[in-house]
């Protein structure tokens, strides 16, 4: 209870507030004045308190107030046998959803269920008030609700009257509209008449429900209206107004009493929770009424509020006042024993249902000793939230960095919070991309997702990330769609959202390149480049198994919600894969691994290959479930379960059926059924009991049926008269469909019903599988009916034809098939119309006709299957020309017919650029025993069709005893022949023989499709129906290809470089690689006697446990090696510098650790805020130096830019001065939120920075270590100054502080050992330097100990003469980089030509029409001469109109040009990684496509300036990073400036007073290349910074208040480029580049919005400096120059785009699919390089012809496309 001030306590409270002990949290007085309550004071008692919040109460001790606190009020959801919570869940048990994470934890419960009441009540005032008094609910009736879309009874055939003023109305009504509208009185006479008498005068609300009351009225006369009615029997009259359709309705109002908009400003005004108060005001009058009604107000927005949001009502409806209602029908929330006991109702059970429990692993409570600091709340306590004053004050969007901090500064499990957080730097999600950053558990459960799995195994951990809801909003395949789903639903071909397939191959998985085992890169002999991982295709072949992924629907208590007056997305489960087109089904491509590709659903057995009622066998798995709907199954319609009754299912006799008894497993002891989550048949069991389908399951079927059905699909168990009936559901294994059936397998399917609109389209399935409903004939073949053994029922065709002939009828080639609601449909109820998503229900029945299937086979060799079933229409999903494309295995050479020269082959039609090919599959024996046993090397490459159990078919197979089986220990095989000797070994190889390898069973079969023409391709499986899609095939779908990523041989290696990268050093020997790959493998390692590892693949503990004792890890001898180790990360630096250095309260009392903004105040790092996907700096960083030199990577040194630099100095050297604040101009690490001294009013108790600095209380959260060599607190021993750095340095450096250092630490201490406390002065001055010697920054030795030359490095030359002389002949270069490739297409569009018909068929949804800025192109050699500009870059088309900007058109990066054929042979070098964001940004910066390692272009045209003008001309400037483009050649350049965009970054007062001991410690050249990359670094930065606040500092624009006035990022670094041009000639520079940056563009999800945005930026950015570039007459002599690391897809993925090649500006070329560029979605290949546009840039540059060759070394290979400076530059510049 925190403390708090009002002015009225008791109208507060509304009475006398208790008096009341309290007691301190965690024995301490300093946690935000809260407290907790001891005990109530006589003669108070708990009867005194509200069920609501706010509770008030005095302190006898203080006699202050404090309210209570209630927001954050967890409960333990680890344990599945936890009680019920009476207060807090009302009565129910803890549960949480059922997922892959905690399916083993689930139990069913009797005990958590609702009990069973009988009997009845009438909802009048007494008894409505009986729920508060006797169980605290607060049960109102609505009155005074507006008329809101309310239709006058005339429009409408549902009314409802309301007799509002029953007890005064016996006159009638004051103006009634008898007279107007009769037919209305009488109709509500007619509805009194059909009621008992005695109720007649009782009943307040009449609901006239599909009743026409046969009036007109224009004018909404009616609406409203009163009429006065006699009521029938008797001569009482009584009024009923007409009302809104919930006036007089009663609810239980809990949820509004907390959850109400209003409550903090009531409690702000110190009054009573308006909700609440109904019931808890104390009642004057007597009248109980007053207690149970709630007025609704009729000002504001409450007009609308309640009509908004009835929804959330509704599940709290009790009924309508007045009615007599059924105590078992009573909402949960209102089922209290006491109150139904009260109201004379009986208890007929203690429960009334079984439910499922399944438990939360580490979702444990709070604890309330702990406090609560956190803008946090928990669903259904949201609205609490606006009072800060119970809080310790910070931002709520940075609560999460809060929990990281925290946990990460104080958890006692240090390594297994450091492996997370290397985790987390592979697995990233960002706030940068996902708009949540104001919640905390969201992020929570993602981070502990690495925290759990730190020590298990890798595949949980990618599982984990793949399906958690915030990396699918990071990498935007959350709801993403299959194409199917698209043509069939919206009319489009839309494609699925490329993002994370890409990434979780190229990052979390096996990276860019294939791998040796000791992680070095294998290398192609045929080419001597590196063998990619995976191509493009790959890219879209996977994307299409990310389809489908939504957030889990689940709401449930116990998670955090910021409203709740919406729905809530659960973010903590895994999301789902609920049935619909929306996931793709079509075959998938494995990954071509050393020159072998297979499918994905390779060696997993046939489904129909499985004995006959295979739900019955051993192994056959049931889930439990709460009612009849299907989960793992194809999802049925809500309807069909509501009530269940409706809809019956399979029901098992509880006599005979084997199944139930398995399924019940009865307990003895408690005589009742003992239900299991997850029930796996033990053994084969019998069916029980036959019958015939009929067309109403409740007529003419007598259960049981069990040996009728093909298969379940929920079974019901009856198991108690009190108790109502639980389902299990049959969760068929994983088995897959070949893609084409063979011949004599297949026939039609239709869909159900009769709307010719949208259904009765056809497919061709195989009769095999139980896919579709029956449909039955009469004998002349006509009537068709579906019938059904139980709703749902699914079956083979052949079972279809059995059921028919027993109905008495035959199946037949039907057209269409009335809707039959007792077998099921997908239709609505009784609408006739299929739903919505086309997803839920049964959707199509067997049909007799004939059908075959066909291929469509497209140029690069991808079929699509093509259904034909007579004169029927088919789905489009396998029509021509909107199927999905997948790629095949082709026979022989590869090769496929292509209709090149209109030739696919005889067999084969050509259709447009397409091959039709019929397709007739043929499976055969792989193995017949004439070339004896095979090997297992022979099996395992051969054999690709998996195998049942055989001992799954009741003994039908034999396991070979002959001595050539028993001599082979390899593998076994099962034959239906018993083989026993040698000479009759050929019979154990036959179409049925079983092999089992390695745990494996295999059929000794392979299927081919024969296309004709001598083309085959190995028929390719899946896991789901194009018929019948359910998410359980989705979820094995979707596991195999997480299984393909995880034993990928390149996993190991890959995932091992990079976790020792992040742990130990950043350039592992391939050695120290292959042992870790191994430990991962083999999921072992030992070391020093001990094993760490479960022996598993993908072990984590055995990894780690590699990564951490190898010689690598741990040699001394190897601190010595210039690139052992690693430099540190800034957030880990700050870490280790609170834990090291203590911070703490002064206490002892535990307190949050709040940093906030620690990326934009420039320390590069924090928590959840990466700047992208690829984390805070790339893994292949090499800085300019030695790293570059020796051609070694160091990382983190990406962020020892100087703004970053300055900024950790800053925030280091206030951090022991003042403590965690925000103090020295807010360069602290705290929060300027932060009030330790929480007071009583809500902006008192801010600390005071002056204050803090001199240790004076107020601060709670300081350094407060003391060297132990002090002995107290104080140096009480007079230790040596060189004894106490020796203990700073062993804490902070781990005695690695170099002598030279650790002089200038002894001369730090001993020059501040002076004046009022001087030994925690001289402490606090060491302390602060130790953050800035380069040992601090590193893990390796600064200096070889073995080596005692040391070197001072040259310091910068940075002096300027007093009056420089006006620079002459000056120009810059500005690089715009355009980050997360910028989707050009939308930023230029053709008009008024073909590409314009083009662009809009190719763009779909995201083509733009409208609004474009005209641009004229006639001069140009462009196929359109009119484009438009798109709305947002009004600036950029009043420069091109001015002549003053150009467009390329589709620049990208090339080696040699190429069309897509070429590409597609691979026939000419390509560039590196194509779409890969890091190594295309690298490529198109340097300008040299095959080597990406390679310097920028900028960096080299600087390079040869110099030496042309033999001196230094050339600077440099980056104001975002560091960029590749600027490095220059290495021990050549010099390196760029680095500036931020708020001008140039300096120390504050306590940095700055130490900045000649700062540049004193990094003076030496240290031989670590880390240790000398920070040295230099900072060395750079200070003097830089020197010259730089010189000249630039102070200089003003012309054009200030247009970059201000803008308000960006992007927008600042314009204008820090435009002083620096000011400020040419104090600097003396001739030649400028600077490089600028916005990022966002990787728009996968959103081209719309965030597009305009960004170019909008990007607009007033460029306008305003243009302008003032103008300004200052230098705009002639400055070129701005955009570019982006690749171009997009024309083609939309349904919400964005994807990554595609050339673009930039625009293509003049055929851009849909024939185009000779175009190599799939719009992928078009470059037809400018790069190096056409750099040509004619470095020469007006001024780079000399002869020196182009090293400017662009591939210049050379290009004939066309490349641009003069003539051709670029009138005079004046290039935007394009």
């Amino acid at each position: 209870m925190p403390s708090v001030q009002f002015s009225n306590p008791v109208h507060a409270f509304g009475s006398q507030v208790p008096s009341v002990s309290l007691m301190n949290i965690d024995g301490s007085s300093n946690v935000l004045e809260s407290k907790l309550l001891d005990q109530i004071q006589a003669p108070s008692t708990c009867a005194n308190f509200k069920m609501t919040w706010p509770n008030f109460v005095r302190d006898s001790a203080s006699g202050l107030y404090y309210v209570e606190d209630r927001r954050l009020e967890l409960y333990d959801a680890t344990d599945s046998m936890a009680p019920a919570k009476t207060r807090m869940l009302g009565n129910r048990c803890p549960r949480v959803p059922r997922t892959f994470l905690n399916e083993d934890t689930c139990i069913p419960r009797v005990d958590c269920g609702a009990p069973v009441f009988g009997g009845e009540f009438r909802l009048t005032a007494a008894n409505m008030r009986k729920f508060y008094e006797l169980d605290n609910k607060y049960v109102y009736r609505l009155t005074n609700l507006p008329l809101v879309e309310t239709s006058n009874p005339c429009a409408t055939n549902n009314n409802r009257f309301v007799r509002k003023n029953a007890g005064s109305d016996s006159s009638g009504c004051a103006a009634p509209s008898n007279s107007q509208f009769p037919t209305i009185a009488t109709a509500i006479t007619n509805h009194l008449s059909g009621m008992i008498s005695s109720e007649r005068s009782l009943v307040r609300v009449i609901d006239l429900k599909d009743t026409s009351l046969n009036c007109y009225d224009a004018f909404d006369d009616s609406l409203g209206a009163s009429f006065t009615i006699t009521i029938p029997g008797s001569t009482a009259k009584a009024c009923f107004t007409h009302s809104y359709e919930y006036e007089f309705s009663v609810f239980v109002m809990n949820d509004w009493v907390v959850n109400h908009p209003g409550n903090p400003r009531y409690f702000r005004e110190s009054k009573p929770n308006p909700i609440a108060s109904v019931a808890e005001h104390e009642n004057i009058s007597g009248n109980v009424e007053e207690s149970v009604v709630l007025n609704f107000p009729s000002w504001g927005f409450h007009e609308f509020n309640f009509h908004n949001n009835r929804w959330r009502f509704e599940k709290y409806l009790v009924g309508s006042y007045g009615d007599k209602i059924m105590f078992n029908d009573l909402p949960p929330s209102a089922k209290s024993a006491k109150v139904v006991t009260s109201l004379g109702g009986t208890i007929v059970a203690d429960s009334g249902e079984v439910v499922e429990v399944c438990s939360s692993p580490g979702e444990v409570a709070n604890s309330p000793n702990a406090g609560h600091q956190y803008l946090l709340q928990k669903y259904s306590d949201a609205e609490v939230e606006f009072s800060d004053s119970l809080d310790q004050d910070h931002e709520r969007w940075h609560s999460n960095h809060m929990v990281w901090n925290t946990i990460s500064l104080n958890a006692p499990d240090q390594l297994r919070q450091r492996v997370a957080w290397a985790l987390s730097s592979i697995f990233v999600v960002s706030e940068n991309s996902i708009d949540r950053g104001e919640h905390v558990e969201s992020w929570a459960t993602y981070y502990d997702i690495f925290v759990s799995n730190a020590f298990n195994d890798f595949k949980t951990i990618l599982k984990s990330v793949a399906f958690n809801p915030l990396m699918a909003e990071m990498l935007t395949f959350k709801g993403s769609k299959s194409l199917a789903y698209q043509v069939e639903r919206n009319g489009v071909l839309l494609y699925p959202d490329e993002n994370f397939a890409r990434e979780i191959m190229q990052l979390f998985s096996i990276g860019l390149y294939m791998l040796n085992e000791d992680g070095t890169k294998v290398i192609d002999e045929s080419t001597g480049e590196y063998i990619p991982t995976y191509t493009n295709a790959d890219i879209v072949n996977f994307s299409r198994g990310w389809t489908n992924f939504v957030h889990r629907q689940d709401q449930r208590d116990n998670i955090e919600a910021e409203w709740d007056l919406g729905w809530i997305p659960n973010t903590l489960e895994p999301m789902e894969l609920p049935t619909s087109e929306g996931r793709d089904v079509f075959p998938k491509l494995q990954l071509k691994v050393n020159g072998d590709r297979g499918y994905i659903g390779d060696k997993i057995a046939r489904c129909d290959a499985f004995p006959s009622k295979a739900w019955l066998k051993k192994g056959a798995t049931y889930h439990f479930r709460e009612n009849s709907q299907s989960v793992m199954g194809k999802k049925d319609p809500d309807w069909w379960a509501e009530p269940e009754t409706w809809t019956p299912r399979m029901a098992l006799d509880p006599d005979t059926s084997s199944l139930y008894a398995k399924l019940c497993n009865f307990n003895a002891v408690t005589n009742r059924c003992d239900f299991k989550s997850t029930v796996v048949l033990d053994e084969d069991i019998p069916c029980d009991g036959t019958c015939e389908a009929n067309l109403s399951i409740w007529e003419g079927i007598t259960f049981p049926c069990e040996c009728s059905i093909d298969e379940p699909r929920t079974v019901r168990i009856d198991h108690s008269p009190t108790l109502a009936p639980v389902w299990y559901e049959y969760v068929r294994q994983p088995c897959i469909q070949l893609a084409i059936p063979e011949p004599g397998h297949m026939k039609t399917v239709r869909e159900i019903g009769e709307d010719s609109e949208y259904g009765n389209k056809a497919m061709c399935a195989d009769t095999r599988l139980p896919v579709a409903g029956t449909a039955c004939c009469d004998s002349n073949s006509q009537n068709p009916n579906h019938i059904c053994v139980f709703k749902g029922e699914r079956s083979t065709y052949s079972t279809s034809v059995d059921r028919c002939a027993a109905y008495g009828g035959t199946t037949c080639a039907w057209s269409t098939v009335p809707i039959n609601w007792s077998c099921g449909t997908d239709a609505g109820y009784y609408q006739g119309s299929y739903s919505e998503d086309s997803s839920p229900g049964l959707r199509f029945l067997w049909n007799s006709q004939p059908c075959s299937m066909s291929v469509q086979i497209s140029p690069d060799g991808n079929v699509a299957i093509i259904h034909t079933t007579g004169t029927m229409d088919v789905k489009e999903r396998v029509s021509i020309d909107t199927g999905t494309y997948f790629g095949v295995l082709w026979g022989g050479d590869g090769s496929y017919p292509t209709a090149s020269s209109n030739n696919c082959g005889a067999s084969c039609t050509v259709h447009e650029s397409t091959c039709v090919c019929p397709a007739s599959a043929v499976t055969s024996v792989v193995f017949n025993g004439s070339q004896g046993m095979p090997t297992i090397d022979e099996l395992v490459s051969k054999l690709h069709i998996g195998a049942p159990d055989p001992n799954s078919f009741d003994g039908t197979y034999s396991l070979c005893t002959a001595p050539m089986c028993q001599n082979n220990a390899d593998y076994n095989v099962y034959s239906i022949t018993a083989v026993t000797n040698d000479a009759s070994i050929a019979n154990a190889f036959d179409d049925k023989t079983i092999f089992e390898v390695n745990g494996l069973f295999l059929s000794n079969t392979a299927s081919i499709v024969n296309i004709g023409n001598g083309y085959t391709f190995r028929n390719p499986p899946m896991y789901n129906s194009p018929i019948d899609q359910t998410q359980r095939d989705a979820l094995y779908e979707t596991d195999a290809i997480l299984q393909h990523y995880v034993e990928h041989p390149n996993t190991a290696p890959f995932i091992s470089t990079k976790l020792i990268q992040h742990l130990v050093t950043s350039n592992p020997s391939p050695r120290y690689v292959k042992v870790v790959a191994d430990a991962f493998r083999t999921g072992t390692y030992t070391s020093g006697g001990y094993t760490f590892g479960t022996g598993d693949y993908g072990d984590m503990e055995a990894c780690v446990a590699a990564i951490l004792l190898d010689r690598e890890a741990r040699s001394g001898t190897l601190d010595d090696d210039a690139i052992s180790g690693r430099a540190r990360e800034p957030l880990l630096k700050v870490m280790h510098m609170m834990r090291s250095m203590e911070l703490s309260t002064e206490s002892g009392a535990k307190r949050e650790i709040d940093m906030i903004f620690l990326t934009t105040r420039g320390l590069g790092q924090e928590s959840f805020n990466a700047p992208s996907v690829f984390s805070f700096f790339l893994s292949e960083y090499q800085p300019v130096g030695p790293a570059l030199n020796k051609g070694v990577v160091a990382p983190e040194t990406q962020l020892f830019d100087a703004p970053k630099l300055i900024s950790f100095m800053n925030g280091l050297f206030s951090l022991p001065a003042f403590g965690l604040t925000d103090c020295q101009w807010w360069q602290g690490f705290g929060s300027d939120m932060a009030r330790y001294l929480i007071t009583d009013y809500p902006d008192g108790g801010y600390f005071d920075c002056g204050l803090a600095e001199n240790e004076q209380p107020g601060v709670p959260l300081r350094l407060r270590w003391k060297p132990p060599s002090w002995g107290g607190e104080t140096n009480i021993n007079n230790a040596p100054t060189s004894q106490i750095i020796d203990d700073v340095d062993l804490l902070l450096t781990g005695g690695r502080l170099h002598p030279s250092n650790k002089a200038i630490m002894q001369q730090v201490y001993n020059s501040a050992n002076n004046g009022i406390n001087p030994d925690s002065k001289s402490l606090k001055a060491v302390i602060s330097h130790f953050a800035a010697t380069p040992e601090f920054h590193i893990t390796n030795n600064l200096m070889n100990s073995r080596t005692s030359t040391i070197t001072e490095r040259e310091t910068p030359d940075i002096s300027t003469p007093p009056n420089p002389p006006p620079v002459t002949g000056y120009k810059a270069i500005v690089y715009l980089y355009m980050d997360g490739a910028m989707d050009s297409y939308s930023a230029l569009v053709p008009m008024n030509c073909y590409l314009n018909q083009q662009y809009v068929s190719v763009r779909g949804d995201i083509a733009i029409t409208s609004g474009l800025l005209p641009i004229d192109a006639s001069t140009s050699n462009q196929p359109c001469d009119d484009f438009g500009l798109h709305p947002s870059l009004a600036n950029i088309h009043s420069l091109y109109n001015d002549g003053d900007a150009s467009f390329i058109s589709n620049v990208g990066p090339l080696i040699r040009t190429m069309d897509k054929y070429e590409f597609e042979a691979g026939s000419k070098p390509q560039p590196m990684a194509l779409f890969a964001h890091n190594t295309q940004t690298q490529i198109t910066q340097t300008v040299f496509a095959q080597d990406a390692s390679a310097g920028g272009v900028l960096g080299r045209i600087g390079d040869t300036i110099n030496s042309q003008e033999g001196s230094d001309i050339f600077d440099a400037y980056s104001i975002s990073g560091t960029p590749k483009i600027l490095e220059g050649a290495p021990s050549v350049s010099k390196p760029a400036d680095v500036l931020s965009g708020s001008g140039v970054a300096s120390f504050v007062q306590k940095a700055g007073m130490y900045e000649a001991n700062i540049e004193a410690l990094s003076k030496n050249v240290a031989t670590s290349i880390y240790g000398e990359t920070f040295a230099a670094s900072m060395t750079n930065t200070i003097y830089r910074t020197r010259l730089l606040e010189g000249v630039v500092g102070g200089v003003s624009l012309a054009n200030d208040a247009c970059f201000n006035n803008a308000g960006t990022d992007i927008a600042q670094q314009f204008q820090q480029v435009a002083r620096i041009i000011k400020s040419r000639d104090g600097l003396q520079a001739k030649r400028d580049a600077f490089y600028v940056s916005i990022g966002g563009f990787d728009t996968h999800s959103d081209n719309g919005p965030i597009l305009t945005d960004l170019l909008s930026q990007i607009d007033d950015s460029v306008g305003c400096f243009a302008s003032e570039m103008k300004s200052q007459g230098i705009w002639s002599n400055v070129t701005v120059i955009s570019a982006s690391e690749f171009g997009r897809t024309l083609t939309s993925n349904g919400l964005g785009t994807d990554h595609a090649w050339g673009g930039n500006y625009f293509i003049a070329d055929d851009i849909t699919d024939d185009g000779i560029l175009n190599i799939g979605r719009g992928r078009l290949i470059p037809t400018t390089p790069w190096e056409g546009v750099w040509k004619g840039i470095a020469e007006w540059f001024g780079v000399e012809s002869q020196n182009m060759g090293s400017v662009l070394p591939n210049l050379s290979n290009f004939a066309s496309n490349i641009f003069d400076g003539a051709d670029l530059f009138r005079s004046t510049n290039l935007f394009g």
